[in-house]
């Protein structure tokens, strides 16, 4: 019987550094992309406004992620659940948890729509 709780303990860890890994090297290349898009040259380009808001929604989407899924109310990491604090809160995590895919997803159409019409109309 403790074999199997220490190895359900040790799966839990396991998932929770890949998790932890996942949304750190997802919240740091975000940041690189905001940071890359805040200079005067990329400014100019259309471009550069649906990638900056496709990097903040995707950083909504990691963090909405990692709050959502049970691993804040797990014994390993913390012991509460951040949707349980408020009524108000509990909407907050699940309209993000929601909306900022469905915004993201819209983000690449709107890039993939306004670079076709710069290569079929190039100039004008």
């Amino acid at each position: 019987m403790a074999e199997s709780t220490e190895n359900k303990n040790t799966g839990k860890l396991i998932f929770y550094i890949i998790i932890t890994s996942i949304t750190l090297l997802g919240f740091l290349g975000n940041s690189l992309i905001l940071v890359a898009m805040g200079h005067r040259r990329a400014r100019r380009m259309s471009t550069s406004v649906y990638l900056a808001v496709l990097s903040v929604m995707d950083t909504l989407d990691l963090l909405s992620g990692v709050f959502t899924i049970d691993v804040l109310a797990s014994d390993i990491w913390l012991e509460f659940d951040v949707r349980n604090q408020s009524l108000p809160w509990c909407w907050l995590c699940e309209y993000v948890y929601f909306s900022a895919p469905q915004i993201s997803s819209w983000c690449i159409v709107g890039i993939t729509l306004e670079r076709t019409v710069v290569l079929m109309k190039p100039h004008r």
